[in-house]
């Protein structure tokens, strides 16, 4: 019982985190990220369409087809947050008005220890913020010589293309994000991933702002 609460709380805390991290630093701020996260702000400069609901509905056929490679638990677990933080975000954006903070170099900041922290306790919990981890999966288990890591290399330089073309600043998320993920974490928790994914989000978040400044 006292595993399931532990869990509960993880997941509670890091999907409200995640949720601040896009409505709070990233939106008012302009600054852009990789996955699916990434191609709903971009959707959302250009058209003008909901984060959240963009979120949630980019997510939907990438659970359905990936569902049998994520396993029951994590599947449930992350879907459950993919649909909280979609809600979350848009009901943010709506309800309050963020204004930027003015510096970048503050905000990246921000923005990699509240991300790090967030994520960090999602791994935790077992679950995760769904996206275009699951489409790796999906075209890892079609192609089996590619590399994953690679595979989520690859789809994040593209969602940076993109973001570049519509003219969506991004100096946040590196492209070997998803890679650092995946080759010390995969999808089970470690004691030190906590610690790890907040100080590699924000020495990553200053070394960006650093390359596109």
């Amino acid at each position: 019982m006292n595993k399931l609460y532990k869990e509960v709380g993880l997941l509670v805390i890091g999907c409200l985190l995640f949720s601040l991290y896009v409505s709070v630093f990233l939106v008012p701020n302009k600054i852009g990220t990789g996955g699916i996260t990434g191609i709903s702000l971009g959707l959302n400069h250009v058209f003008n369409l909901p984060i959240g609901l963009t979120t949630l509905l980019l997510n939907i056929p990438l659970f359905i087809f990936g569902y049998n490679l994520l396993g029951k638990a994590f599947a449930f677990k992350s879907g459950a947050v993919v649909i909280s933080s979609s809600f979350l975000i848009d009901f943010i954006n709506s309800s309050f008005n963020f204004k930027p903070i003015g510096d970048t170099l503050t905000a990246t900041i921000f923005a990699g220890v509240i991300s790090g922290v967030g994520m960090a306790l999602l791994f935790m919990s077992g679950a995760s913020t769904g996206g275009l981890d699951i489409s790796g999966k999906i075209i890892k288990n079609r192609l089996p010589n590619l590399q994953l890591p690679k595979i989520l290399l690859a789809q994040d330089v593209m969602i940076y293309i993109y973001c570049f073309n519509s003219r969506y600043p991004f100096c946040y998320v590196c492209p070997n994000n998803e890679l650092y993920k995946i080759e010390n974490y995969g999808c089970s928790p470690r004691r030190n991933s906590f610690f790890k994914t907040v100080h590699y989000n924000l020495r990553e978040s200053q070394r960006y702002y650093r390359c596109y400044n």
